[in-house]
C-alpha cells in the first residue's frame, strides 16, 4: 500500500511511519495495546495514542486514517464517528 502514490506522497509530506517488529519490540506492543497482527496504529508526534485498527486496511480506508490524523479530526470526533461519516461500514 505505501507503494500506491497517492497514499506515499502523503506519508512522506505529512506523517511518520513505522514498522515494528514486535517479536523484537514486544514493550511497544505493550505499551499501546496492540493484541493481534497487522495492526495500524496512530500515535501524536507526543507518542499519544490517537487510535488502533486491527487487521489488514484496505487502501480507501487507509486513506481515511490519513485524513483523519492528518486533519487532526481526533480532536474532535472519534474514529468510529469519522469513518461513519465517510460512508464505511464500521458494524
Amino acid at each position: 500500500m505505501l507503494a500506491d502514490k497517492e497514499i506515499g506522497s502523503t506519508m512522506n509530506n505529512s506523517l511518520v511511519y513505522l514498522r515494528v517488529d514486535v517479536d523484537k519490540r514486544g514493550d511497544l506492543a505493550s505499551k499501546y495495546r496492540v493484541r493481534g497482527y497487522p495492526s495500524t496504529c496512530l500515535l501524536e508526534p507526543s507518542g499519544k495514542r490517537i487510535a488502533l485498527v486491527p487487521g489488514y486496511v484496505g487502501k480507501k480506508e487507509f486513506k481515511l486514517l490519513l485524513a483523519y490524523a492528518k486533519g487532526k479530526h481526533y480532536k474532535t470526533t472519534g474514529l468510529r464517528e469519522f469513518l461513519k461519516k465517510a460512508g464505511v461500514d464500521v458494524g
